[in-house]
Parts: structure tokens; C-alpha cells; sequence
């Protein structure tokens, strides 16, 4: 039964999104756990020696990948996949894999009261201290991951929320590995598939709840919200696509009844007219154009978070203000910015620009009819920072926490809970930090939080130290004259 769990849970994952490398990873690591626990089941039940020693040692195929799975796949989640050493332990596991069909890795088998056990030989030993340093890797990783997170202050993201889950079930599960105790002539029950049972439980909670591993459920929430925004948009851009559509059809009619009437009987005059007209045309042309390439790129979703280039934040917020414009007309909103200067972060520009567009969405459509809307970016330390206030109505400290979980909505008649989620998923995976503060009655200021690009910081202290070369180069010489 525990063998079967796991099993369909890595079934499960791999076919909600069969195309992403953490959920094959997953199901490898329950394919080798479901050998491991399945074979045993039978050898536990078999009567001849030589039929359950060939059992159990069928079942190390699994066994002997289940400790290099479980770092590759904690590395890959974190984003920290190290090929050259992943290479050198599965090479490791191969090998031990072949020794394990030999009397060097299990001599025999030893009947105990729950059925026949395989018994250790000299390389088993080797395979357990294998295990055990790969294996304790792996946990000290994620401890570490999850500490982190505790002095970060990440404690509540939604990245943490997940690692959180990830590291009790896997650690549960490591903890199934006592079982070897049985296999040096100790009659101690293997009772490791009942942790595997707690593990397949907890991460099955941890998907429902928290997404964990469910990509294709995540794009799914983000197309839904992208619709339900677009439907707000649509008289905006039918404004914007209108605007230069007038320019071009006002000045060829003007070209044309001046044509008609004989206004341009001189050539020169001509052509010199058409060439002005053709020149306004191409230019209404290409900020049509433009604005469907921005309205595309807003529908589009990027399903490969790691695109990163250098992202100019100031940019990116005059971006989604002009795309926005129509919106933010139809309200009395004042709009204020102070945008700080060269402020470069590593990132992916569309999720940053999406960010920025569903906080001043929200906070637009949290403000009503008029309000003020300040958006101020500036650098501290080696970090950038967005800040975005309005004047609504405030959301009170006992919900603040909510506003960043899917399907909540303080506008249920009009909103789809999934904005704010949203923005805390792509800033976490641009590897940022979101932050709420928001007091009843005095309105709300969110605070986006990025890592400054290190060409950028390198340049700033560069600057900084030639800015000081001259006065300390007074300093020396004052002290030589004295």
C-alpha cells in the first residue's frame, strides 16, 4: 500500500506538467522508492532464501538512486543544480548498483519473524556511509534553505511556504533508512514504509494547499487573472489603437481633397506633401503597432522564470503607466513618480512590468473615483527599491497576510483573488521580496525589494573609490609636510 502511494503521487505530478524538469525529477525519486518498498513487500512473503535474496537484491536497482535523486531534486528546487557533482554521484550509484547484484553487497538473507531479510557484505557498509553523507547533505541543505528564511524575515513568502513542507517530508522519509539496522543481524522491524506513508501524505497536502510542484495549475491561475484584467484594458486599448488610426485616416482625407481640389498642381509641392504624410503615417503606424506588441507581450506568459536581463526599474514603471493611461484617466487619480536614476536589476522585464501593473491596478481600483497614487524608486545598500502608495481605504493588520493568497479578494464582486498572489510568486522568483504596509483609513504602501545588478554595484564602488583618490591623496600629503 505504501509502495502504491507513492507511486501514484509521482504519477500524479509528473502529469500535471510532464514537461518540467523538477516534476520528472520527482517522479524518478517515487519510481525508486516504489521499487524499493514493492520488492521487499514480496521478499518479506516469499519461503525459498534464493528467490528472496534474488528479490531484494532486484529491488537496489531503486534503492541505490534514491539518495543522489533526493539531492539532485532539492538542488534543482532551489535553483542551485551543480551538473559536475550530480555527474560524479550518479557514476557513484552506478557503481554500487553493479556491486549489489554480487555476495560483496548482500551475502545472504536471515529469517526473522516478519519473513526473510538480506544480510550485509563489506561494500553494503560502503553504500550505507554513501548514503548517509548524501542523504545528510541534503537535509543540512534544506535546514539551512529554511533558517535562512527565518533571519531573511521570508518566514510568511510563499517560497518558504513550500520548502517548509518539502523539508518535513523529506526528512520523514529520510528518517525510513533505519531499515538497514535488520540487515546486520539485529532483529529490529523495518518499519520505514510507514514514514514513506507520512511523507506521500504531507506532500499531498502541501500540492493541494501550497501548489507545490504544480506549474500547470499556476499558469492556469495566472491565465485566469490575465483575462479578467484584459477585460478592464479593452476600452483602454481600443483608445490607444484609435488615436493613431484618426491621425492616419485625418491626413490621408486632407492629402486627398487637397489633391482633388488642385492644390498641388507644382510637382515639388507634391511629392514634398507626400513625403510628409507617408513619414506621419509610418510613425501613427508604428505606435499602433507598438502598443498591440506590449498588449501581446501582457497576454503572453513566460513559462521559463530564469530568462534574466538587465532591467532598467524606472523604464519599466513608465511602461506600465503609459499602458495603463486610459484607465487611470477615466479616475480622478493624481499620479505622482520619483524615479531614481541607472537603477539596473537582473530580472525578467515582463514579470517585473506585471508586478508593477497589478499593484497600481489594485491600488487604482482600491482608491475608487479619486485618490493619490505615489510611485518612488530608489537604491539602498545593493538593493532597489519600488515603492507604490495610495490613499484607500487601508487594509486592516489581521488581513494583511491574506491579501497575498490565491483566490482572496477584497473586491468579490469584481476581483479574482489572484493579483497579489500573483506578484508575490513573480517577485520571489525574480528573486525579490514583497512587502505590505497599510494602516485603516490612511491607504497602503507596497514595498518591491530587489538585488541590484553586480556589474552595477561594482561600477558604484569604482566611482566611489576614484572619488575619494584625491582626498586621500591630500591627506597623505598633508601628514608627510607635518
Amino acid at each position: 500500500m505504501a509502495s502504491g502511494l507513492t507511486l501514484i503521487l509521482g504519477v500524479f505530478v509528473l502529469r500535471k506538467s510532464p514537461g518540467e524538469k523538477l516534476n520528472r525529477l520527482f517522479f524518478r525519486f517515487t519510481l525508486s522508492i516504489f521499487t524499493w518498498l514493492f520488492l521487499f513487500g514480496i521478499g518479506y512473503s516469499i519461503q525459498s532464501e534464493n528467490c528472496a535474496l534474488f528479490v531484494f537484491r532486484a529491488a537496489y536497482i531503486g534503492v541505490v538512486f534514491i539518495p543522489v535523486l533526493c539531492l539532485h531534486f532539492h538542488l534543482d528546487f532551489l535553483g542551485i543544480y551543480r551538473p559536475k557533482l550530480m555527474r560524479s554521484l550518479y557514476a557513484v550509484s552506478l557503481s554500487f548498483l553493479l556491486v549489489s547484484q554480487t555476495r560483496y553487497f548482500f551475502t545472504s538473507v536471515k529469517q526473522y519473524f516478519w519473513g526473510f531479510y538480506p544480510q550485509a557484505g563489506p561494500v553494503y557498509i560502503a553504500f550505507i556511509g554513501f548514503f548517509t553523507l548524501v542523504v545528510g547533505a541534503s537535509c543540512c541543505l534544506l535546514v539551512y534553505q529554511l533558517a535562512r528564511g527565518f533571519v531573511r524575515g521570508d518566514a510568511q513568502n510563499f517560497k518558504f511556504q513550500q520548502l517548509k513542507y518539502l523539508a518535513l517530508s523529506f526528512i520523514i522519509a529520510y528518517s525510513a533508512s533505519v531499515d538497514y539496522v535488520a540487515k546486520f543481524g539485529i532483529e529490529f522491524y523495518p518499519f520505514g514504509y510507514a514514514n514513506i506513508t507520512l511523507f506521500v501524505i504531507i506532500l499531498t497536502y502541501a500540492m493541494l494547499r501550497h501548489r507545490l510542484l504544480d506549474v500547470e495549475t499556476m499558469m492556469q491561475l495566472f491565465q485566469q487573472h490575465k483575462l479578467a484584467t484584459l477585460g478592464l484594458l479593452a476600452a483602454g486599448l481600443n483608445h490607444e489603437i484609435r488615436n493613431p488610426l484618426y491621425v492616419i485616416k485625418g491626413n490621408a482625407e486632407s492629402f486627398l481633397d487637397s489633391f482633388e481640389h488642385g492644390f498641388f498642381k507644382d510637382p515639388t509641392v507634391a511629392a514634398g506633401k507626400s513625403k510628409e504624410i507617408l513619414a506621419k503615417t509610418v510613425d501613427q503606424a508604428e505606435r499602433a503597432v507598438d502598443i498591440m506588441q506590449r498588449f501581446s507581450s501582457f497576454v503572453h506568459i513566460s513559462r521559463d522564470g530564469r530568462t534574466r536581463e538587465t532591467v532598467d526599474v524606472g523604464q519599466c514603471v513608465k511602461n506600465v503607466l503609459e499602458f495603463l493611461n486610459h484607465e487611470l484617466a477615466t479616475k480622478k487619480v493624481k499620479i505622482e513618480t520619483y524615479l531614481g536614476e541607472d537603477l539596473k536589476i537582473g530580472a525578467n522585464r515582463r514579470e517585473i512590468e506585471e508586478i508593477v501593473f497589478n499593484i497600481v491596478l489594485n491600488a487604482c481600483q482600491a482608491m475608487g473615483d479619486e485618490g493619490r497614487l505615489l510611485i518612488t524608486t530608489l537604491r539602498e545598500g545593493e538593493r532597489c527599491k519600488i515603492l507604490i502608495r495610495d490613499t484607500g481605504p487601508g487594509i486592516p493588520r489581521h488581513l494583511q497576510r491574506k491579501v497575498f493568497e490565491p483566490f482572496y479578494s477584497g473586491r468579490m464582486e469584481r476581483g479574482t483573488g489572484l493579483g497579489l498572489f500573483i506578484c508575490r510568486f513573480l517577485t520571489e522568483r525574480n528573486d525579490g521580496k514583497i512587502h505590505l504596509d497599510s494602516k485603516v483609513g490612511e491607504g497602503s504602501v507596497f514595498v518591491l525589494d530587489f538585488p541590484l545588478t553586480r556589474a552595477q554595484v561594482d561600477l558604484e564602488m569604482i566611482v566611489n573609490e576614484d572619488a575619494q583618490k584625491p582626498l586621500t591623496e591630500l591627506q597623505d600629503a598633508g601628514e608627510k609636510a607635518t
